[in-house]
């Protein structure tokens, strides 16, 4: 199988990703707003970078196997996918990855681009990416702008006996290291502040959360 057949080449089939996307999604919210359509009760936190590592693959193949999913889709939201991408290289850079892959293949499909437009990969163009699979019991909102990504899911669609599984991720309770985590893309201790609260308060900690 070729990396690039992976990726999504027609506007139809683009479309019905996007549907998935918008019963997930809002789409006209951003960090530190809840960006969640679907209602999870439950959410977790690591830095941005952490998605391009072969870590995050092995976790979401983990994932996969407590929730009976397949593949994931991996959908870059910002640059626009439709009067960026599609307009300038004739793809969507949306893809859906069988969980069968191999880390290697996972850094494979993140770093394919057209000849001449290495820049233009997932790896390094991808302000905001979300990542889930077709099941939709779990989904990830990834911003780069903020170094921070959010997995949302509910306790009854994942195994409660998983805490490991969560090893490297945090919940608001950890809001020190996710402040640590966002600083840098601040000027200032108010801006830092302000936005650490309004992410506190719409992904407050769950007390059944394991």
């Amino acid at each position: 199988m070729l990396i690039s057949d992976l990726f999504i080449h027609n506007k139809k089939d683009f479309n019905e990703i996007s549907n998935f996307i918008e019963k997930i999604f809002k789409l006209n919210k951003s960090l530190p707003e809840n960006v969640f359509s679907s209602q999870f009760s439950n959410y977790k936190f690591n830095e941005f970078e952490w998605l391009m590592y072969d870590e995050f693959w092995n976790f979401t193949k983990k994932l996969n196997n407590i929730t009976g999913d397949s593949s994931i889709i991996i959908s870059v939201i910002d640059p626009d996918p439709i009067e960026y991408h599609f307009k300038y290289f004739n793809f969507f850079n949306t893809v859906k990855i069988p969980i069968e892959f191999s880390a290697e293949d996972y850094q494979s499909v993140l770093d394919f681009h057209l000849p001449g437009s290495k820049a233009d990969a997932i790896i390094y163009n991808s302000n905001v990416i979300a990542i889930f699979p077709i099941s939709k019991k779990w989904a990830i909102w990834a911003d780069r702008s903020y170094g921070i990504m959010v997995l949302g899911y509910n306790l009854d669609e994942i195994d409660k006996d998983s805490n490991k599984l969560f090893e490297q991720w945090v919940s608001t309770v950890d809001i020190d290291i996710i402040t640590d985590w966002v600083s840098y893309n601040f000027e200032n201790e108010n801006e830092i502040k302000n936005f650490t609260n309004t992410l506190y308060l719409n992904y407050k900690y769950n007390d059944n959360e394991m």
